[in-house]
């Protein structure tokens, strides 16, 4: 398994329409082949300091059925309509990928 771990710093002025938007793109990441869950939502350790946080106001997981299975995963057009969709709503991002 590869889970594909991604920490947001989102623009503080989404409502919370735009939001929902973020997070329902990646649920449509489901639909790509070789993925087998997506958990995305808010960052709780923001809500109860900025210590824990680094200011990453949201995090998901996109867990794949393995590394070989991550460059089709990347080019893959519900991927890329996502991005189309989140990626202007993101200030920063760290990603971080681990086998196991």
């Amino acid at each position: 398994m590869l889970y594909h771990t991604l920490f947001f710093r989102l623009k503080a002025e989404l409502t919370e329409a735009q939001l929902a938007d973020f997070d329902a793109a990646f649920h449509r990441f489901e639909e790509i082949p070789h993925v087998k869950h997506v958990i995305v939502g808010p960052n709780v350790a923001s809500t109860q300091s900025e210590q824990f946080s680094d200011g990453y106001s949201r995090a998901a997981i996109v867990i794949l059925e393995g590394r070989e299975h991550f460059d089709a995963y990347v080019n893959h057009r519900i991927h890329k309509e996502g991005e189309e969709v989140g990626m202007w709503m993101v200030d920063g991002m760290t990603i971080v990928d681990i086998e196991g």
